[in-house]
């Protein structure tokens, strides 16, 4: 059982790299085999800036789904604050934070398909109190 993974923290090393590449994201400051609390939130800092539409979302989802599946979880518990910048590769357009809440569910719906229902996810969206209400 996993009660707190942070989808911005679980994504295949072989995933984060390649979206880094093809997005032109510098990573080479990040220590990925010692990481600290600062090492952590650079990890975070660079995700922000390579997952920056919904079917990349949608992958990274689904393959943290098998993953922890692959690793006998039965629960898992998916965090993350929903962010309206996320663009929709069919339209074009900025998503908006129900895009993104809407995109993980489904990932999750299809990611358990896949698992074969060997294991159950939720999703638990963060808030950012310091962010402006709108």
């Amino acid at each position: 059982i996993e009660l707190h993974a942070h989808i911005g923290g679980c994504l295949r090393a072989e995933t984060f790299l390649e979206l880094a590449e093809e997005r032109g994201v510098n990573v080479d400051n990040i220590d990925f085999y010692n990481v600290d609390v600062a090492g952590a939130f650079e990890i975070f800092k660079a995700v922000a800036q390579i997952m920056t539409d919904l079917d990349s979302l949608e992958r990274v989802i689904r393959e943290i789904i098998a993953d922890y599946a692959k690793q006998n979880c039965v629960y898992l518990e998916l965090r993350s604050t929903p962010k309206a910048l996320l663009i929709d590769r069919l339209t074009g357009t900025k998503g908006t934070m129900k895009d993104y809440i809407d995109r993980v569910l489904k990932a999750i719906k299809d990611g358990e398909a896949e698992e074969g229902k060997q294991i159950r996810v939720r999703y638990i969206a963060s808030v950012n109190r310091g962010a402006p209400l709108e």
